[in-house]
Order: C-alpha cells, then sequence, then structure tokens
C-alpha cells in the first residue's frame, strides 16, 4: 500500500506536474505556430527539451524518497531485509554521488568555454546545472533513507518492501 504523501514528496510531485503541464503548452504552441502561423518557434522546441531534462531528473528524487525508483534484485531472498535496505540506499547515493560529480565537471567545461544554447542562447551551463542539483537532492534523500535505515530497531519492522 502506498504511503501517503507528505511534504517530502509533494514538493517533487507539484513541480513535476507544473513542468509538464508547461511542456504541454509549449508543445501545443509550437503545433499551432507551424501549421497556423506557417512559423516554427525555434526556441520552444529546446525549452521543451531541457524542461523534459528538468522534469525527469525531479522525478528521480522524487522517486528516490518514495522509494518508487527502478531498482533489479539480484541479491537472493536470504539476505536480511535491512541488509538489502542498506545495500539500496548506498547504491543509489553512489550513483546519484557519481553524476552529480560528472555534471560539476560538465559545468565546469561549458562555464569556462563559454557555449550558449543554440536557439535560447542561455549559458549553457545554466541548463547543465538541473543535474547535479536534483541529483544532489536524490543523494540527499538516499543517504536519509540510509541513516533511517541504519538506525531502524527490529521492532519498527513494517510491511512495506525494501
Amino acid at each position: 500500500m502506498p504511503e501517503t504523501p507528505n511534504a517530502r514528496h509533494v514538493v517533487e510531485e507539484h513541480a513535476g506536474a507544473a513542468l509538464m503541464a508547461l511542456i504541454c503548452v509549449l508543445a501545443l504552441a509550437q503545433v499551432a505556430a507551424r501549421y497556423v502561423l506557417g512559423q516554427s518557434l525555434g526556441w520552444s522546441e529546446e525549452l521543451v527539451r531541457y524542461m523534459f531534462v528538468a522534469m525527469t531528473f525531479l522525478a528521480f528524487s522524487g522517486n528516490v524518497a518514495r522509494r518508487e525508483h527502478l531498482s533489479v534484485h539480484l541479491l537472493p531472498a536470504s539476505v536480511p531485509r535491512r541488509a538489502l535496505a542498506i545495500a539500496e540506499a548506498a547504491a543509489i547515493a553512489l550513483f546519484a554521488g557519481l553524476v552529480a560529480y560528472a555534471g560539476v565537471v560538465a559545468i565546469i567545461a561549458q562555464y569556462t568555454s563559454g557555449h550558449t544554447t543554440p536557439a535560447l542562447e542561455w549559458p549553457r551551463w545554466a541548463v547543465t546545472a538541473i543535474v547535479p542539483v536534483m541529483c544532489a537532492a536524490a543523494l540527499v534523500r538516499a543517504a536519509s533513507i540510509l541513516m533511517r535505515t541504519l538506525v531502524h530497531r527490529p521492532e519498527q519492522e513494517t510491511n512495506r518492501p525494501c
């Protein structure tokens, strides 16, 4: 049974819904401009692409918080649930940390090169910043799950899957 939403989860859900609504509006405006006016809004395709990337990494953080992320169960069922939860949270934290680090390296390279986006002419590093920011949020969420799991007492065991 899914847990009830709380303030920790609602932020990502509302921001993701707002991004999806804006993506739909911009895509519709692009289609309307192309077929009704006969001209394309060159900037809208680029902005939709960046918003979709932002929505993806936002969902990554939210899914980690709700423990609804994709996972592959490679360890046997005989491994204790607590050990699996610790391994899972540590793996997510490691992945998020590595992607955040790679994002920071990319931002530094883009900042020093001075490249801008083609249509919007925004600094490319500013667009790339969403990756390490949202991966850092996922890292914090995974670290929080890891800490709660490490201090978890067996009598507080629930039927919720890891």
